[in-house]
């Protein structure tokens, strides 16, 4: 009986493993890139949301010190405080200032969160004639 031993397998050994550790190790990027993006994608649409909300509260809020000043022309403002946001974020913060011919609002959405998590929109309309 012979036995054939095959001396051009040992310098290749280790080449699967190394293989294998590069394949697994490309997969591993591609899949911890791909949930980063995933992740930035939903933490903006949330915060375009908010902005949307914002911008709805600042449009009611002008329409709101329109309606005061129809009804007091010595309105000059208020703080209104709008509850129900979307996943209880708490309160959105609009500030109504009236001046001798604008309306500016400001509107803070979540109002109790640091400045960095907040969106903040302000809207300014000029008062015409109609309007009071």
């Amino acid at each position: 009986m012979r036995i054939v031993t095959r001396n051009s397998q040992h310098p290749r050994r280790g080449h699967t493993f190394l293989i294998a550790v590069t394949v697994l190790t490309i997969c591993s990027v591609i899949i911890v890139s791909l949930t980063r993006t995933t992740l930035q994608r939903y933490a903006f649409a949330d915060r375009l949301l908010l902005k949307t909300q914002a911008d709805c509260i600042a449009e009611s809020a002008i329409l709101r010190a329109s309606y005061q000043l129809a009804q007091n022309p010595n309105y000059t403002g208020e703080t209104w405080n709008v509850e129900s946001l979307k996943d209880d974020l708490g309160l959105a913060k609009a500030e109504i200032e009236v001046n001798a011919n604008t309306i500016h609002v400001s509107v803070a959405i979540p109002s109790d969160a640091p400045a960095t998590r907040q969106v903040r929109v302000e809207r300014q309309r000029l008062i015409t004639s109609t309007d009071n």
